[in-house]
């Protein structure tokens, strides 16, 4: 290693412990809630974007499997859960994890919880899109079913 190179690990070492010490005594990122009922977007009853051409039909196959809470397509079997656990479980193993400071946590092959990838795919949103747009196509309690999964994972989202 260059001389440049051990300064910039060290940097970024001494980086991580004092996000680590923030975060152990209570002076984090804080998590604040969001209302929507604060922004106009979520309260109208007109449409807010403009009329993009999607092809909604598509999403016409996957409807039960994004009304059940899971994302076609989407390594594993990730399913939501309304709780604090839905994006913390592993879809491949079951095991939840750890709530803790990020640079603590073994992520790589080997590790006791999973698959990354697996159980962080679904932070993404991207079936949020998909939940969006089929409670434009759908009607009466799918149509309420698609809304309340999109809003409440949203609002869970961690």
């Amino acid at each position: 290693m260059t001389a440049a190179e051990i300064l910039y690990r060290a940097q970024q070492l001494l980086h991580m412990s004092s996000l680590w010490f923030q975060q152990t005594q209570g002076r984090g990122i804080a998590r604040v809630p969001v209302d929507p009922t604060r922004f106009h977007f979520c309260l109208a009853k007109e449409p807010q974007l403009p009329a993009l051409e999607f092809d909604l039909g598509a999403l016409e196959a996957a409807t039960d499997e994004l009304l059940d809470g899971c994302i076609p397509g989407a390594p594993g079997t990730w399913r939501w859960l309304d709780s604090d656990e839905a994006w913390l479980k592993a879809p491949d193993t079951g095991t939840s994890w750890p709530k803790t400071f990020f640079g603590l946590i073994s992520y790589r092959e080997g590790n006791p919880y999973g698959d990354a990838r697996k159980t962080w795919e679904p932070s993404r949103l991207q079936h949020l899109v998909d939940l969006a747009g089929l409670s434009r196509i759908l009607e009466g309690a799918q149509r309420k079913r698609a809304v309340h999964l999109c809003e409440a994972q949203l609002a869970s989202w961690q």
